[in-house]
């Protein structure tokens, strides 16, 4: 497989040279082009395509903001990484929508190498143009117009309760999505894994929350598919992180919940990016009784929308123990022994509610005999029976 190519953008020389300097030992991996302006920058992008582009947020005559929503437009597959050292609301609202990555400035060479390191992984794992274009047009997801009007009356309230605020997140995997991207980016300086809503939105601070809300309710993205039903989608969702949160263990909680709510996130990517792929899936599906998967499978031509989820989270990058239960759910961790972890969380959750939706259901009880819960099942399944009932 070719290198892939790679730009990195600053008006300051020596920063330049320091990066290619850090990226010599991945030169087998990395092509490294490198440009002084916006201008130049975009010269080498029209010259030959660039799968990543990095660059500085304060430049002169064009900004890494303009830049980044040049690219955006002019080459949607071309990943799309942010170096700042502001962190001001006006600044990071005009660069979440265009940047899939935001790292802190100085950069860490750490988490440089680390981002660069998933984005290699996610690429050459997925190798599916008409996916890198669909996810490189996503700046956020569609969230819920009733939960951004929610929030915003809540909002209006300077002294309201960030826990209150970060429920109501927890109900909308869009925003919840966008919440657990920015915080676990260096750009907002939280130096650690951060899996919890609540948390985020005390990290973030209720100002930079409510202009995010703000964003999401004036762009009204639409959910373009027809046969979409996004209510269904968000109840789904939220039964499966709260049966998820229900199996965990008490230090794996918030890293299971998260990673239900977002499980099933690819289905909601298709349905906003390729419609009519989406209604055309799930028609075939209702006639003939098969699964959405399984028809997806069959009519081939890209990747499954669970593939597109993985890819576009890893890109944003969220934490691993989200993307990998995305990766997985549905089929059995085979690393999780005597203990849950999100993705066998996840796994089970979605079984013991379908079971309780459908007596048919079998659940892997294999699985649930190497995760040391069998004498646990039948509360398991109580629990599951009272999720569907509510």
């Amino acid at each position: 497989m070719r290198p892939l190519r790679l730009i990195l953008v600053d008006d300051e020389r020596n920063v330049l040279e320091g990066l290619r300097r850090l990226l010599r030992p991945l030169r087998a991996t990395w092509e490294v082009r490198t440009a002084t302006s916006g201008v130049e920058a975009l010269a080498l992008l029209d010259a030959q395509p660039a799968d990543v582009i990095v660059t500085d947020m304060r430049m002169p005559a064009m900004d890494g903001a303009r830049l980044l929503s040049i690219v955006k437009e002019r080459a949607p597959d071309t990943i799309r990484i942010v170096l700042s050292g502001q962190t001001d609301h006006a600044t990071a609202l005009r660069v979440i929508p265009l940047a899939h990555q935001f790292l802190g400035k100085p950069c860490d060479p750490v988490e440089l190498l680390a981002g660069l390191s998933r984005i290699a992984h996610a690429l050459e794992s997925l190798n599916d143009a008409t996916v890198c274009e669909v996810a490189g047009h996503l700046g956020w997801l569609p969230a819920a117009p009733t939960v951004c009007s929610r929030l915003t009356t809540l909002l209006r309230d300077e002294l309201v309760d960030v826990t209150v605020i970060g429920h109501v997140i927890e109900t909308d995997p869009a925003l919840a999505t966008k919440l657990l991207q920015l915080t676990n980016s260096p750009f907002f300086g939280v130096r650690r894994h951060v899996s919890s809503i609540v948390e985020a939105v005390t990290y973030l601070g209720l100002s930079l929350v409510r202009s995010l809300v703000v964003a999401f309710a004036v762009d009204d993205l639409p959910v373009r598919a027809a046969s979409f039903d996004l209510g269904a989608f968000q109840r789904r969702s939220m039964r499966t992180a709260a049966m998820a949160r229900y199996l965990a263990p008490r230090d794996r909680a918030d890293d299971c919940f998260a990673a239900g709510l977002l499980h099933d996130l690819g289905r909601l990517i298709l349905a906003s990016a390729m419609p009519a792929r989406y209604d055309l899936i799930a028609a075939t599906a209702v006639a003939s009784g098969k699964t959405f998967e399984e028809e997806e499978i069959a009519l081939g031509g890209c990747a499954p929308h669970r593939a597109l989820g993985v890819y576009l989270l890893n890109v944003w990058g969220l934490p691993w123990s989200i993307v990998e239960s995305i990766a997985n759910h549905p089929f059995a961790p085979t690393v999780e022994t005597k203990r849950l972890g999100p993705a066998g969380a996840v796994y089970l959750a979605r079984q013991l509610l379908a079971e309780a939706l459908d007596a048919s259901v079998v659940v892997d009880l294999a699985f649930v005999e190497r995760a040391g819960i069998s004498r646990a099942l039948d509360g398991f399944r109580a629990h599951a029976a009272e999720l569907i009932a509510t």
